[in-house]
């Protein structure tokens, strides 16, 4: 009886860890993504509008993480202040004025 408990803890422990896995992955492919995003506000308060073939990847790619933000389960926070993070994974009780109790995309 013993090794049923072990291979079924086992089981739950590598289910654990794929799913760590691909969570650290998804966030992973938000990096960038957060970055472009951030680059761009910094853009728009130093010059103003995006030129329409920036505004176009900029939406993309607002696209893009938010379908990765709920493959977690989560949503996604886009704070527009380029001095700070542009992105932040919230959860459902979170909103405008308390998003950075969220994940910081770096």
């Amino acid at each position: 009886m013993e090794n049923t408990t072990t291979q079924t803890a086992g089981i739950t422990g590598i289910e654990s860890l794929i799913s760590l896995q691909i969570a650290v992955n998804i966030v992973e492919r938000l990096r960038p993504i957060s970055r472009l995003l951030r680059k761009y506000h910094e853009h728009e308060c130093n010059y103003g509008e995006l030129t329409t073939r920036q505004q176009k990847r900029y939406n993309k790619e607002l696209e893009r993480a938010k379908e990765l933000a709920n493959d977690l389960g989560f949503k996604l926070f886009l704070q527009g202040d380029p001095r700070g993070c542009a992105l932040y994974i919230i959860d459902d009780t979170m909103n405008a004025s308390n998003y950075s109790n969220g994940l910081a995309i770096v």
